[in-house]
């Protein structure tokens, strides 16, 4: 396609606003459970701050309270914003669930690194890989993601499940956002594509 056309859901992460929280209060929390709880709070912040940005750019856009509520949401707004929605998994999965439920083949990942890489970023010899199968993707997972609040890899492992059960393509990108339109509108882009 050369434009955009289609509904999107837009799933807002914890970013900083987590990570600032999760580093605060780990030290006090009983257990992971209570910094998952906050984390997704953080979520539910960042994706109301992001709706009323949509709104106010003339964005036809509505909260989705929960992947039921999707197909609502959609129903009469060209972009749907979901946070969070369980503890133990991350916004990787609500995305993948999201798809899922709405039959939806490609999700974009936009994240701070823009790629996948074939061991944690912040080794030296770190290595960006473009083209990288479901499988792979799960292989890594299974490595990196400790599901502890606020692991550093790029993709749980659950959403890579869920992604290769239902063969989702993911598109890996920075946030630029000539970027980010390339991997919405099907051009080339700067990053990590998954699929097969």
């Amino acid at each position: 396609m050369s434009s955009l056309k289609e509904q999107l859901v837009v799933v807002a992460g914890g970013g900083a606003v987590a990570k600032t929280y999760i580093h605060a209060l780990k030290p006090i929390a009983e257990n992971e459970f209570y910094l998952d709880e906050l984390g997704i709070q953080a979520t539910r912040l960042n994706a109301y701050a992001l709706l009323l940005s949509l709104k106010a750019k003339g964005v036809n856009a509505a909260m989705a309270n929960g992947l039921d509520a999707l197909g609502m949401a959609l129903y009469s707004n060209k972009v749907a914003v979901l946070a969070g929605q369980f503890p133990g998994i991350s916004t990787d999965s609500d995305a993948v669930l999201a798809c899922e439920a709405l039959g939806c083949k490609v999700l974009v990942n936009i994240s701070s690194t823009g790629y996948v890489y074939d061991k944690p970023p912040e080794y030296a010899n770190a290595a960006k890989l473009k083209l990288v199968s479901h499988e792979k993707l799960l292989e890594l997972a299974s490595k990196y993601d400790t599901r502890e609040s606020k692991s550093a890899f790029v993709f749980d492992m659950l959403a890579c499940k869920l992604a290769k059960r239902s063969n989702i393509e993911i598109r890996f990108v920075d946030s630029s956002i000539e970027n980010i339109r390339k991997a919405l509108t099907d051009r080339k882009f700067e990053g990590t594509l998954v699929k097969g």
